[in-house]
């Protein structure tokens, strides 16, 4: 008898443990919904300021633009703004373009494009469109936008010596191998590659060094009766140059025909470019490209429709680089690109200036020849690189800081961004929960965005559908639904459990498993259904998604 007490004793033991393991169970699982409405709550107050900061920029840019367009300034004896005019002539040629001379052309496929060359000269191609005194206004009320030169004035005077070293007394060999003996002797001093505080200096040295052994090994450079390829200037001159401008910059040079990105249109008949600067990013384990700037060559003395054509692609191509990074609402509205021919140098900038209008313009300009004198005009044409360089590097910087920036606010979906909240709830305090997540849900609508009450609105009514759909996507959970969620996996607490419970506890699992592998389906049979492929893989992304 006494043997068989102990054994219902040990039964009832049993059993009140198991009790009290359900009822532990219970507590957390009830415990765990309400920490998951605070994460709901959190989760809503981030997304409705993130798509409220979204649209109060959009809208932003919009009345910046309106602005801009109804105060620029009235061109003389012009109706109408000058962007819809050069269009609206551009669409009316275009009917006859294969008839037409290179002038109409280059009027059809800039004013096709919203942009006016500022740098042509009247009355040649979009000049056509004005009168002298209108073109004059033009060019007052959009200056070429230069580069401020004076930041390397330090680099001016430790370059001096090169400078002083050519006497006209001497000739032409001799000056050669004295200026060349200057360079080697500073060169021995600022050593880029020893120390990247002189790169700049080891720069101008080295453009210095290119162009003086191309007056001695290459002298049929410049000789105009010899037929000389566009590739025999980028080959044995500007691409050494630029390559050599662009190391430690983190960006990298593409050269020859390749395809400029297009990232709202199709770039099967894209154009194709001599030279792009990109900016590589890994997206997804893949290469993104995205280009900073480009460059076109042609031989020296190409001819005008050559010029005029490239010219005009140069334009078109820096008006796509402005709209792929607006395309990502990045803040870069100005772009410049380098013109070769021959051993002529352009720096064409192209900015959106109004609203629907891209003016382009010539910011420097040069052409390099054997002569040794002009050594101090050249050393201009290295300071115009190195800041044509930094804006290549300012634009990057600018493009990866947003990057960065969204792909740090983006929620993870492997561990949740409020992971740190679990261990500041008390276990026991479960009314101090409900009423942290209440007042959370009531301070949720706290946006106060600046352009009057428009984003407000639409932030209110985006946080009101957002809030609808809740009540339906309460993690796999209808409101009106009483079934028992996954409990957690503790392993303090299934240690206390005996041996011979262990099974049923398992089969219940496995059962309690498979019926939440079925909810979703019940959930979602009442919203739309979208691919497979399409659908979040996540709560967060889910509640993103819709």
């Amino acid at each position: 008898m006494s043997k068989r007490k102990e054994e219902i004793n040990s039964e009832k033991e049993n059993d009140d443990d198991l009790n009290t393991i359900e009822l532990k169970i219970a507590a957390s699982n009830k415990r765990r919904k309400k920490i998951e409405e605070l994460f709901i709550a959190y989760d809503m107050e981030s997304i409705i300021g993130k798509k409220t900061a979204k649209k109060e920029k959009q809208l932003m840019k919009q009345i910046l633009a309106s602005e801009a367009s109804q105060n620029m300034p009235k061109i003389y004896d012009l109706t109408g703004s000058v962007g819809t005019m050069i269009k609206n002539v551009a669409i009316s040629k275009y009917a006859g373009y294969q008839d037409l001379d290179l002038d109409s052309r280059s009027i059809i496929c800039l004013g096709l494009n919203s942009i006016l060359d500022l740098s042509a000269d009247f009355p040649k191609s979009q000049t056509m469109l004005f009168n002298k005194k209108q073109w004059y206004q033009l060019n007052k009320l959009f200056p070429p936008k230069t580069f401020d030169t004076e930041i390397y004035n330090d680099i001016k005077d430790t370059l001096q010596p090169i400078l002083n070293a050519y006497d006209q007394r001497k000739t032409m060999k001799r000056n050669w191998t004295a200026i060349f003996k200057e360079i080697l002797s500073l060169q021995s001093k600022y050593n880029g590659e020893l120390n990247e505080f002189f790169r700049d200096i080891d720069f101008c040295l080295y453009f210095f060094q290119s162009l003086l052994l191309l007056f001695k090994n290459h002298d049929y450079m410049f000789n105009e009766n010899i037929d000389i390829s566009e590739w025999d200037f980028l080959v044995k001159f500007w691409g050494p140059v630029l390559e050599k401008l662009f190391i430690g910059t983190g960006l990298r040079l593409k050269w020859g025909d390749t395809l400029l990105t297009m990232k709202d249109t199709s770039n099967d008949n894209g154009y194709k470019i001599n030279l792009r600067v990109i900016n590589d990013k890994t997206v997804q384990r893949y290469n993104e490209e995205s280009e900073v700037t480009v460059a076109e060559a042609g031989k020296n003395d190409p001819g005008l429709s050559k010029f005029v054509i490239d010219r005009c692609k140069l334009l078109s191509e820096n008006k796509m680089i402005i709209d792929n990074y607006l395309h990502d609402s990045d803040d870069i509205d100005a772009v410049y690109s380098i013109q070769f021919c021959g051993l002529e140098m352009m720096i064409v900038s192209l900015s959106l200036s109004a609203n629907g209008l891209y003016i382009g313009n010539e910011a420097y300009h040069v052409q390099l020849n054997n002569n040794l004198q002009r050594f101090p005009v050249y050393l201009q044409t290295v300071f115009q690189l190195l800041c044509f360089r930094n804006e290549a590097i300012g634009t990057s910087n600018v493009h990866n800081n947003i990057k960065s920036t969204s792909a740090s606010n983006r929620t993870s979906v492997k561990r949740h961004k409020y992971t740190h909240v679990i261990e500041s709830v008390p276990s026991d305090n479960e009314d101090e929960i409900v009423s942290t997540t209440s007042t959370i849900n009531n301070n949720l609508p706290s946006i106060t965005p600046s352009p009057k009450a428009i984003v407000q609105d639409q932030a209110l009514q985006e946080l009101q559908k957002i809030l609808d759909e809740l009540d339906t996507l309460q993690f796999g959970m209808t409101p009106h639904q009483d079934k028992k969620q996954e409990p957690f996996s503790f392993n303090e607490l299934q240690a206390t459990v005996p041996k011979q419970h262990q099974q049923q506890i398992n089969q219940q699992d496995k059962k309690q498993d498979q019926q939440e592998q079925r909810k979703p389906v019940e959930v979602f049979s009442s919203l739309p259904r979208p691919p497979l492929s399409s659908r979040p893989q996540s709560h967060q992304a889910l509640c993103e998604y819709y």
